[in-house]
């Protein structure tokens, strides 16, 4: 009867083991190896001690000739998965020859002498060899990092070869056979020994997969810490949660000159990095919104106090189940500053900084729309230079573009923000007056004009230059629509008013010069 008990508490023991694998292979089947064959081991383990249990009510020759062959598979499984789970090649052909060979054995002392002692000793010793045999195989591949766990495999095993060897030298040293269910203490010793044993190799194959599963953390920290580490690109991890600082790589550190300890539990804010904090708002708000951010344009500020505007790219990452925002920075100052004096080129004039032709037309249609929608008026003023060419002749070029940048920045101190003063080329200027009421808000302008080029040029050795002008004046929509018929009718009334000498001219709606 306790044989019978022991026989149950295996297989329940043996379903146990079967359950915990079976959670672990699920999990983790796509990322370590060998798992499948200790469930084969485990499995063959409780159907061999199911056919053993079999013998009350079925024929012993069956029970016997099915159990005895599961047992010896078993172990070779437990071979194959160790092989697999270390990536290493095992030969399991010898075990199955040694196990082939014991089969007609174990037909003798079934079949043609009924001895259960004959049929145990010849399974202990192939049991013996193959516990040896896998005991072996783990110190030779037994490493620094699962040296421990290792050890603990071996030591199991070599309990369970122990434990069969002294029951080989029991049955030797027994005068009398018995049966299975004679309630043998060797029988009982073996159950209960291996019964404690499945339990002790079912522990140490779990902590085999936890330290296979910790080392694979660990390889994947190392791997990403050296991408991480090494990548040209500025990359910074922060809390979703609370934005707190994370891990920063080295090109963070370097392009924007803070330490690591200096950033980590910190906010990008607390360190004053955004030059303008709605930007960083904005980007958290679109986190928030789509999870990930792409090519963002923002200015940061260096510990040292540059600014450098960065193309900012953020995806939300989990780690450790918790939510962060893994953000790549990229550099592009030298781009947009490109970009810029490419835009500069392209609409300011070169000397004077002043907008050129395009930008000026650009700039009326803009102030036009404007003035249609608020019901206003704009004036165009066309002016030249008078006598640049003396000047350019006298002092030389030279003077004469200093006479030109002069005048530039005399007339840009009266001017508002919303007018736009441009140079056409060589001497001649135009302004775009918004919003003007009445021609008395053009004759305050035009005074304005008039008072600061009172201010002469100085030259070296006390010499002075006044710069004088001439302008004409058309007013939108009164003297044209079109910004062509607007300068055409201006640069008319600034001729009339240079061979006047009178400064400056209006065009009426009529054509007539006032």
């Amino acid at each position: 009867m306790i044989i019978l008990i022991l026989t149950i508490v295996n297989v329940v023991s043996t379903l146990l083991s079967i359950v915990v694998l079976s959670f672990l292979y699920f999990q983790h089947s796509s990322r370590i190896e060998g798992i499948q064959y200790w469930l084969l081991c485990y499995g063959l383990n409780m159907v061999a001690f199911v056919c053993s249990a079999s013998r009350a009510f079925l024929p012993e020759s069956f029970a016997m000739m099915s159990a005895n062959p599961l047992f010896g598979l078993s172990f070779i499984a437990l071979f194959m998965g160790m092989g697999k789970f270390f990536n290493i090649k095992v030969n399991i052909k010898p075990y199955l020859a040694l196990l082939a060979i014991y089969v007609p054995v174990l037909a003798y002392y079934t079949f043609v002498e009924n001895s259960l002692n004959a049929r145990q000793f010849f399974l202990y010793v192939f049991l013996v060899i193959i516990n040896l045999r896998i005991a072996y195989f783990l110190l030779k591949i037994k490493t620094k990092e699962s040296g421990s766990i290792v050890t603990f495999a071996v030591f199991t095993l070599f309990a369970i070869a122990f434990f069969f060897a002294i029951s080989m030298g029991i049955i030797l040293s027994e005068q009398t056979a018995h049966t299975y269910f004679d309630n043998n203490p060797r029988d009982i010793m073996v159950m209960s020994t291996t019964i404690f044993t499945t339990i002790l190799m079912t522990y140490a194959e779990v902590m085999l997969i936890s330290a296979r599963l910790l080392d694979n953390v660990k390889v994947s920290e190392r791997k990403f810490s050296l991408v991480f580490d090494n990548t040209l690109l500025p990359v910074f991890i922060n809390r979703l949660s609370d934005s707190t600082i994370y891990e920063v790589n080295t090109s963070f550190e370097r392009m924007f000159g803070y330490t690591e300890k200096e950033l980590i539990g910190r906010t990008t804010l607390d360190v004053h990095l955004w030059e303008d904090p709605d930007q960083r708002q904005y980007m958290i708000n679109q986190i928030n919104k789509e999870a990930s951010v792409k090519d963002m344009e923002a200015v940061f500020i260096t510990k040292d106090g540059r600014k450098l505007v960065c193309q900012v790219s953020c995806n939300i990452v989990k780690i450790q189940g918790e939510e962060y925002v893994l953000n790549n920075v990229y550099d592009v100052t030298d781009s947009v500053n490109l970009r810029e004096d490419l835009k500069r080129m392209a609409t300011q004039d070169h000397l004077t900084g002043l907008a050129n032709r395009t930008l000026f037309y650009d700039r009326f249609e803009q102030a036009k729309a404007q003035a249609e929608r608020r019901g206003t008026q704009l004036s165009i003023i066309i002016m030249d230079m008078d006598k640049l060419k003396e000047i350019n002749d006298t002092y030389g070029h030279l003077v004469g573009d200093r006479a030109l940048v002069h005048l530039s920045n005399q007339i840009s101190s009266v001017l508002r923000k919303s007018d736009t003063f441009a140079r056409f080329g060589g001497d001649e200027f135009c302004i775009i007056l918004n919003e003007t009421k009445n021609i008395d808000g053009n004759l305050i302008v035009i005074q304005k004009i008039r008072e600061v080029l009172m201010v002469p040029l100085k030259l070296d050795k006390g010499l002075e230059i006044k710069v004088q002008v001439s302008m004409g004046i058309a007013i939108y929509p009164h003297n044209g629509i079109s910004i062509n018929e607007l300068i055409k009718h201006a640069d008319k009334a600034m001729y009339e008013a240079k061979q006047e000498h009178c400064g400056y001219r209006f065009y009426d709606d009529l054509g007539i010069l006032q």
